[in-house]
């Protein structure tokens, strides 16, 4: 299937450019060649205004360049888990040519391509063939912009993109991105309407002492929207998508959706004091998740005086899966003060129900209380922050579940993520990144740990796929059966001062009350009751800031103590020389189950410019975990680079080392690459590019 779409692509490409040809051959009626004239365009055709006649080229070439380049790599990289090995060595030549300009006029039509073409020879030393050609591999990235200033422009583009990222405690990860877009748009003066198509395909292949594969999506999007100004206040807009998706590796995670959308907005008032916003939603999906999606969204925001402003919300929703069937009615509203410049108040307050499967309902209200105040004293500046949020939520037949709810990993350790339900069914969970497209995997990139009372914790995998400080999208369903009254009380408060010289302690609470009252039926109810002390000392300058805190955090769900210290700077040490550095030492002390972790994060980059033409970097991360119930897991990394630039001649060395000791695996990874580019001419951006992706890959 890949392969097709790419030969329609490139057939696409091919005709576009046999037309492009018989134009410039035969020309178009009153261009250069045509009948009508010679030498000229109409003005009307070009979109100049007054009949006024421009001079046109057939062809003008305003940037032309390219790029030849070869490189070497050695790869060596060891797994004991399965006792796999590979030594490879990577042999890859490049030509990149590209050009930007336009044909007749910049008013006609306006280019810009990259071509990079290269054969590879690969050897393998634990293949049965010594050496074998792995083939050639080329990139495109082109586009055309047609009739840029008429009312109809369209433009077309497609892009073929290969990179090789060097995961920092793992097998590297190739990456092959291929896209290609088809947009017209009809403008006038009071809007437009727009017709789009998208095609890409995303291939991820991790090496883990054999080439395995990660990720193989394909995505095709058309649709069409429009946009239309009513009146001086008041815009509509439209849009309707059909996308299809396959994993190709994985069938069930793939799907068809229609998805239409409709929005208006009226402004009104002296000044636009007040804004009355609409928006409804359909999407109708079949696939890895059945969907009948609808939803209403009507928000309105006033400016009621210079420092008093405010907005109310109602939103309506049916999300029919073959997970769950919701259907959420919510209201909400908010005031927002500010006195002066040092006082914000905003009272929130918010109240609705929720229908699952048509047999459990929960209505819920609630409010919310925040300040946020900050003044100069005469040492420095005092901040103060304070949330105070109070709901009672009346529950028959507790069940339901999620559709993409999104969770945020924190940066510093525990990289935990604690889903508020209990009850979870575990086979139901599924967990992808943010646009829905990438399936995360279990002890892969995350791993799964569920209590005694239902609750389950996500923790991140240092090895895996998942960024860190990542969001990850979770669709689960859960299952109590029981009717009860649940009344939640939240309090957060920070203060802090810094002092003129960046010296800066601080004081966190939060607290959470949580009771349930009327409880019925068979469930296991398990109140969350925390409160969490922090206090801390950051001393923060321009260049470098550094500090510890102690937290303690008493729960009826996971209780701990941790310290946590951090640093974190520049350095520049003269003109030519600069280092930078980021550490984290975290001890974290559970009371139930009794355990002990101890978790050191690290990196640090060394610049420096040895001559004018020479560079040097090096760059080095450590990660170090201790645990008590789980062992000792621990993994380094050191990556140089050397960089030679004269005049139009660039030459890179670079040389890598990766190690990582878990529990059950060692993993090795060696690499040493050469490159050498000769860049010439004037390149066009999309030329440039691509040559630094080849340098520096």
């Amino acid at each position: 299937m890949v392969q097709n779409w790419r030969e329609k692509w490139e057939l696409l490409f091919c005709l576009a450019g046999w037309a492009a040809a018989w134009l410039l051959a035969h020309g178009m009626p009153g261009c250069a060649g045509g009948p009508g004239g010679r030498g000229s365009m109409p003005a009307g055709a070009l979109g100049i205004a007054g009949g006024a006649q421009e001079e046109v080229q057939p062809l003008a070439v305003d940037k032309l360049g390219g790029y030849a380049g070869a490189s070497y790599r050695f790869l060596d990289e060891s797994h004991s888990a399965s006792d796999l090995k590979r030594t490879d060595h990577l042999l890859q030549e490049r030509v990149g040519l590209g050009a930007a300009g336009s044909v007749y006029s910049p008013n006609f039509l306006l280019y810009e391509a990259t071509g990079v073409v290269g054969p590879m020879q690969e050897w393998a030393e634990d293949q049965s063939a010594s050496t074998y050609d792995s083939g050639e591999l080329y990139e495109v990235d082109a586009g055309m912009h047609l009739f840029p200033k008429r009312f109809h422009p369209a433009d077309l583009s497609f892009s073929r993109e290969e990179t090789i990222q060097p995961q920092i405690f793992t097998s590297q990860l190739e990456l092959t991105t291929t896209t290609g877009t088809a947009t017209q748009h009809f403008l006038n003066d009071d809007g437009g309407l727009h017709l789009s198509y998208l095609h890409r395909e995303i291939e991820q292949r991790v090496f883990g002492g054999e080439e395995l594969p990660l990720v193989d999506v394909v995505e095709d999007t058309a649709g069409a929207s429009g946009d239309y100004r009513l009146t001086a206040r008041q815009n509509v807009s439209a849009s309707y998508n059909f996308q299809h998706v396959d994993q190709l590796e994985a069938e069930e995670n793939s799907f068809d959706a229609h998805n239409v959308l409709a929005n208006h907005e009226w402004y009104f008032g002296g000044e636009r004091d007040h804004d009355l916003r609409t928006r409804f939603e359909a999407n109708l999906q079949q696939g890895s998740l059945d969907q009948k999606l609808f939803r209403w969204h009507e928000i309105f925001e006033s400016k009621i005086t210079k420092d008093l402003s405010g907005d109310t919300q109602f939103r309506f929703e049916k999300n029919d899966t073959n997970l769950i069937d919701l259907t959420t009615i919510r209201g909400e509203g908010s005031l927002r003060h500010q006195l002066y410049d040092s006082l914000s108040t905003t009272l929130h307050l918010f109240g609705g129900r929720q229908i699952v499967d048509g047999s459990s309902t929960t209505d819920n209200v609630g409010g919310d209380l925040s300040f946020l105040y900050h003044k100069k004293t005469p040492a420095g500046i005092f901040r103060c922050t304070s949330v105070t949020f109070l709901e009672r939520r009346f529950t028959e037949n507790d069940q339901g579940g999620a559709i993409d709810e999104s969770h945020t990993f924190p940066a510093a350790p525990p990289e935990e993520i604690r889903l508020l339900r209990s009850g979870i069914d575990l086979a139901s969970l599924v967990i992808t990144d943010p646009t829905g497209l990438i399936f995360y995997r279990e002890n892969t990139d995350y791993t799964l740990a569920q209590d005694s009372n239902g609750f389950i914790t996500i923790t991140r995998v240092f090895t895996g796929t998942i960024p860190l400080g990542g969001t990850i999208l979770v669709d689960y369903v859960f299952k109590t059966g029981t009717d009860f009254t649940l009344d939640t009380f939240d309090q957060t408060l920070r203060l802090e001062h810094e002092f003129t010289g960046g010296l800066t302690p601080y004081f966190a609470l939060f607290y959470q009350d949580q009771n349930f009252e009327d409880v019925e039926g068979p469930g296991n109810l398990q109140p969350i009751d925390e409160r969490s002390l922090i206090g801390g000392l950051e001393w923060r300058r321009p260049s470098f800031l550094m500090g510890g805190e102690y937290e303690n955090r008493e729960s009826t769900i996971l209780p701990f103590d941790a310290v946590r210290l951090r640093a974190q700077g520049t350095y520049q040490i003269d003109n030519d020389h600069r280092v930078l550095a980021n550490i984290l030492q975290s001890w974290l002390f559970y009371q139930d189950p009794g355990r002990d972790v101890s978790i050191l994060q690290g990196n640090a980059r060394w610049q420096s410019t040895l001559e004018r033409h020479l560079t040097f970097s090096m760059d080095s991360f450590v990660f170090y975990e201790y645990d008590t119930l789980q062992g000792t897991s621990y993994g380094f990394a050191f990556v140089g680079a050397l960089d030679y630039v004269w005049r139009q001649f660039h030459f890179r060395l670079e040389a890598a080392h990766r190690e990582n000791y878990g529990v059950t695996d060692h993993f090795r990874f060696d690499e040493v690459a050469i490159r050498m580019v000769r860049d010439f001419g004037s390149s066009p951006p999309t030329t440039t590019a691509a040559m630094n992706r080849f340098l520096r890959q």
